[in-house]
C-alpha cells in the first residue's frame, strides 16, 4: 500500500502532469471551453476558400491542461475524397507528445468516405490521446464545405438566476439555468403556479448570443409543468413549457386548476 504526500507543499510540488490531471478530476472540472470569460469563445466556422477550420480566439481544459488562442487561429481541412464524408475538428491532448506545440493542438479528424458517411468518433483514452470536439462539417466530393454543426463542450459555467415574471400573479420560487454544451442548456426550475387559468408567460433574459433561430409559435421540446415527462403533441401535457420564437422559455396552461409545486431539472439540446 502507497501514500502520496499532499502536493503542492513547501516540500512536495505538481510537477507531474498526471497530478495536474488527477487535480482537475477530483475538482470536478470539465474538458472543454471556459465559458467565464465569454460565450463566444472558440467559435468555429469554415474558411472555404482556403479550405480551413477556423476557431475565433479563446481558452480551453483538457485533462488539466491550459491551451489558449489570442488570434483566429486555422487548420487545413484535408482534399476532397471520391466520395462525401464527414470531417471533425477537435482539440486533441497528446500526453506523449515531445515538443511543446503537440501537447495541446487543433486537428482536422477525416472521416470515412461513402454514400452515407458518418462522423469520426473521438479518441479519448485514460492514455495518449484525449480529444475534444470543437465542429463538423461534410467535405463534399465536389470539394464543398456545408453543414458546419457546433460541438464545443462547456468547461465549466455557473448557474444563472432567471428572473421570476411579475406577471401572471400566484407565480413564485426560483429558476436557473447553466450552458454544459453549446446546443444543451441545463434549466433547473423550483416553482409554484396557483390558478394559472389560461395564462402564458415566459423565461426571457437568456443568453441569446449563441441560441439558434427558432421560428415564431414553433414549439421544439415540450415538458409537463409537474412531472417534466417531455411529449410531442402540441395539445397534450398541459400545463406546459415550450421554446418561444427567439429562444425564450414559455409556459402554457389552459387549465383553471392549480399547478402546485414542481421541481425538476431539464437538460434541452437547442439544435
Amino acid at each position: 500500500m502507497a501514500t502520496y504526500d499532499a502536493r503542492p507543499s513547501p516540500y512536495t510540488q505538481l510537477s507531474q502532469t498526471s497530478d495536474w490531471e488527477a487535480v482537475f478530476s477530483a475538482a470536478g472540472i470539465s474538458d472543454g471551453i471556459d465559458a467565464t470569460q465569454s460565450i463566444g469563445q472558440m467559435t468555429p466556422s469554415l474558411d472555404t476558400g482556403g479550405r480551413n477550420a477556423v476557431i475565433q480566439p479563446g481558452n480551453a481544459l483538457i485533462k488539466g491542461q491550459l491551451w489558449r488562442c489570442d488570434a483566429a487561429v486555422s487548420t487545413p481541412i484535408p482534399v476532397a475524397s471520391a466520395q462525401n464524408r464527414i470531417d471533425r475538428l477537435v482539440l486533441q491532448f497528446n500526453r506523449g507528445a515531445t515538443t511543446s506545440p503537440t501537447v495541446i493542438q487543433p486537428l482536422v479528424v477525416t472521416g470515412t468516405p461513402g454514400g452515407s458517411p458518418v462522423e469520426p468518433p473521438l479518441v479519448q483514452t485514460p492514455t495518449g490521446i484525449f480529444q475534444i470536439p470543437i465542429c463538423s462539417w461534410t467535405s463534399a466530393s465536389s470539394g464543398a464545405l456545408t453543414g458546419l454543426s457546433d460541438e464545443r463542450q462547456i468547461a465549466i459555467d455557473s448557474w444563472h438566476s432567471l428572473v421570476i415574471p411579475s406577471s401572471p400573479t400566484g407565480l413564485t420560487g426560483s429558476a436557473r439555468y447553466k450552458i454544459v454544451a453549446w446546443n444543451i442548456l441545463k434549466v433547473d426550475f423550483n416553482l409554484q403556479w396557483s390558478n394559472p387559468q389560461g395564462q402564458t408567460w415566459s423565461f426571457t433574459n437568456l443568453p441569446q448570443p449563441w441560441w439558434p433561430s427558432i421560428p415564431s409559435n414553433n414549439p421544439r421540446i415540450y415538458a409537463n409543468l409537474g412531472n417534466a415527462v417531455l411529449n410531442t403533441a402540441s395539445n397534450s401535457g398541459l400545463p406546459r413549457l415550450f421554446f418561444g420564437g427567439t429562444g425564450a422559455i414559455q409556459f402554457v396552461s389552459v387549465q383553471n386548476a392549480d399547478v402546485g409545486a414542481a421541481t425538476w431539472t431539464l437538460d434541452l439540446p437547442m439544435d
